[in-house]
């Protein structure tokens, strides 16, 4: 808790997040964007940790725990205006009293940690071969350099993806999407006549943050890898 005793203390306020690789802070109109409700909060994300919303069908990084809009109030119970500034791991709380406020003025960020997330079941798991030839890239070598995946062999493969996977599962189908956006080089792959492409969809209960509560939904996370084979 910050106590301000007089009119002469610091308005900034730092405190600094021992986070793991991978996490940040983030404010809620950086995750949902500037039109949010959820304005003033902050939010530890996990990035290596993605879902896929089934109510918006868009990815998201997985919220670890929140941090309460800024507080502060003055000795006679008013409320002081107050804010948050992100930077890296470091959250500083300003808080803007003067000369005529009521001392002690008090503040304190509070975090709150989201309910644990968990596997509902694996909806979809599979696994087939491409002819590399398909894809626009016949007769590569084991000692050739690394090719880069074209635009148009991205769609090719996507194309043969889906009409393998038909209207299964849609977000399996999104995985492919997303796991090709990221499918840029053939290295590894090259010396073989197929690729062999192996996707699992697994439905989860995902714990999102809205109207200052913690509301379970469902998300999707899945697994896509690409391996040569011949």
């Amino acid at each position: 808790m910050i106590v301000i005793n007089d009119a002469t203390a610091p308005k900034e306020y730092e405190f600094k997040y021992n986070l793991p690789k991978g996490y940040e802070l983030m404010t809620a109109e950086e995750y949902y964007g500037k039109e949010t409700e959820e304005k003033g909060w902050i939010y530890i994300v996990d990035k290596n940790n993605t879902y896929i919303d089934m109510e918006s069908d868009e990815e998201y990084l997985d919220i670890i725990a929140v941090i309460e809009p800024a507080w502060a109030k003055d000795a006679d119970g008013k409320i002081v205006n107050t804010s948050y500034i992100v930077s890296d791991n470091v959250l500083t709380q300003v808080v803007c009293f003067d000369k005529n406020s009521s001392f002690p003025i008090v503040a304190d960020p509070t975090t709150s940690i989201k309910p644990q997330n968990y596997k509902i079941e694996t909806v979809y798991s599979d696994s087939f071969k491409l002819n590399n030839a398909t894809l626009g890239l016949p007769g590569l070598s084991a000692s050739a350099a690394t090719t880069l995946l074209t635009k148009k062999a991205k769609e090719k493969a996507t194309t043969l993806i889906v009409s393998k996977l038909g209207s299964k599962v849609i977000p399996a189908l999104n995985w492919v999407l997303l796991g090709l956006s990221a499918y840029c080089t053939y290295q590894g792959y090259k010396g073989y006549t197929y690729t062999k492409v192996s996707l699992s969809c697994d439905e989860w209960a995902i714990y999102k943050h809205q109207g200052g509560r913690w509301v379970k939904g469902i998300g999707y996370k899945g697994n896509l890898s690409f391996k040569g084979s011949n």
